[in-house]
């Protein structure tokens, strides 16, 4: 009908508010988007398109269940394999509700996406967005780190981080980091994606004490800090930073040439949303790294492996 409604877009990473707000004014200019954050207090009625975290979201409603009004007749999710936002579709029960997610699948088998839509649509394939130059193809090196993956302890199906921190904070495999970025990354930008944040910053100080340009993030850093890290990151060519789960999915930052995926897990998503990081197409870059310290690739399939997402969900 035409009767004016809402559109209301969840995201869960702090970075991407701005970054869509200025992708959705870019291409609709007639459109304001608001910007619903820790510090808004309250959302702005006159506009039709807004954009929120979802943690702030659910606070605000926890505390007025009408804090976004009557109005909102579409609700736009990303990263929809998150099982954070499944909730926040309570409030909102007369919204149509689209999730977008490069990688439809969950870990839990008790709580599968086809228990929150109704039915999937597929895009292309990684394999097609190659092809079409919408992103870049990766070289991926497995490295035998004779870790015994049998022997990590499990929590709901996935490697317990801590148990992975017991393992990997073992000197040789924290110097096998190291190398690992010297036979293969020749100095360009890294990511490391670690297990928490004791191993993060475990192989920081490895990285800064060898002589390189490392810094290390986490998710419990003030917002300037966080800012201030990823603005170094964009602009220095040698960069490597090592995080844990902060930087995984919708990260963007195309002039990434290597990621170091220095863990194991058994989630497809994670492997997929982390390793992704480096597909972006920048400027002088063709191809990007993968180094794959955790046998991911041998047990889930490499990055730009197709999968069956219709079957999956179905």
């Amino acid at each position: 009908n035409n009767k004016p409604f809402e559109a209301l877009f969840f995201f869960f990473f702090l970075e991407l508010l701005e970054q869509f707000k200025r992708s959705f004014q870019g291409q609709f200019n007639d459109y304001e988007v608001g910007v619903i954050d820790s510090n808004s207090k309250m959302k702005r009625f006159d506009l039709t398109v807004n954009v929120s975290m979802i943690e702030t979201a659910k606070r605000r409603l926890k505390n007025n269940r009408n804090f976004f009004g009557n109005k909102v007749k579409l609700l736009i999710i990303d990263e929809a394999h998150n099982a954070n936002f499944d909730d926040i579709m309570d409030y909102f029960p007369n919204a149509f509700v689209i999730g977008l997610t490069a990688t439809p699948i969950r870990q839990s088998k008790k709580n599968p996406l086809n228990l929150h839509y109704n039915s999937i649509v597929c895009g292309p394939t990684i394999q097609e967005l190659i092809e079409q130059n919408s992103l870049l193809p990766n070289k991926t090196y497995v490295i035998d780190t004779g870790v015994d993956y049998s022997k990590i302890k499990k929590t709901a199906g996935d490697y317990n981080a801590s148990a992975i921190f017991d393992e990997y904070k073992n000197e040789k495999y924290v110097r096998n980091v190291v190398k690992s970025y010297l036979d293969k990354c020749e100095g360009k930008k890294t990511i490391i994606f670690n297990s928490n944040v004791a191993h993060s910053q475990l192989v920081n100080d490895a990285f800064i004490r060898a002589g390189f340009n490392s810094k290390h993030l986490d998710g419990a850093m003030k917002d300037d800090d966080r800012k201030a890290i990823l603005k170094w990151f964009e602009i220095t060519p040698d960069a490597v930073l090592n995080n844990v789960g902060v930087l995984t999915a919708g990260f963007d930052e195309p002039t990434i040439c290597n990621v170091i995926m220095n863990r194991p897990t058994t989630s497809l998503s994670l492997w997929l949303q982390c390793t992704g990081r480096g597909s972006r197409l920048s400027f002088n870059k063709d191809y990007f790294n993968i180094i794959d310290l955790g046998g991911n690739a041998e047990r889930l399939g490499d990055w730009s492996h197709p999968h069956g997402w219709s079957d999956i969900f179905y």
